[in-house]
């Protein structure tokens, strides 16, 4: 199985919105912090500003087994972001978690965002593997942590 890896736009919210319902409990949990019912995953999938934020997919026979959203906004002068990110059970171990952040972190930094955060529970290993490939700034809080990114200016 190899993954296309693609931006995201408004016309993939239909695909976007299954690969989200397709996560189970434990893993909406992780991805959102709670155990998000059907409508509340919906009502946040409907609020993407795809004209602002950064969306990037991974497609496997022609459904998204993987994404990352990153809205986008201002804290002061700086423009950043807030790094979201899921992979389907089935397609874990295959890096798409990685291979995502990397186009996603580069889009970021073309467009002059100068940090990107990741929130997410101490217990979610793989978030704090993916994070730790990134940066070394990661602050624990009890179950959440919160790591920084800290980009370059665009060339």
């Amino acid at each position: 199985m190899s993954c296309k890896f693609a931006p995201l736009t408004t016309h993939d919210r239909p695909a976007i919105l299954r690969h989200l319902l397709h996560l189970g409990v434990d893993d909406r949990v992780l991805r959102f912090g709670t155990a998000a019912p059907d409508d509340a995953v919906i009502d946040y999938c409907g609020r993407w500003n795809f004209a602002r934020d950064i969306v990037e997919g991974a497609w496997d026979e022609g459904r998204i087994v993987g994404l990352i959203h990153l809205p986008v906004y201002e804290t002061g002068d700086d423009l950043v972001g807030e790094l979201g990110v899921s992979v389907e059970i089935e397609s874990r171990q295959r890096r798409i978690a990685t291979r995502l952040a990397v186009r996603t972190l580069e889009r970021a930094r073309s467009r002059g965002l100068a940090r990107v955060y990741i929130h997410f529970l101490v217990r979610n290993r793989p978030m704090m593997c993916l994070a730790g490939r990134f940066t070394t700034e990661i602050a624990i809080d009890h179950d959440e942590a919160q790591a920084t990114i800290r980009l370059p200016a665009p060339a």
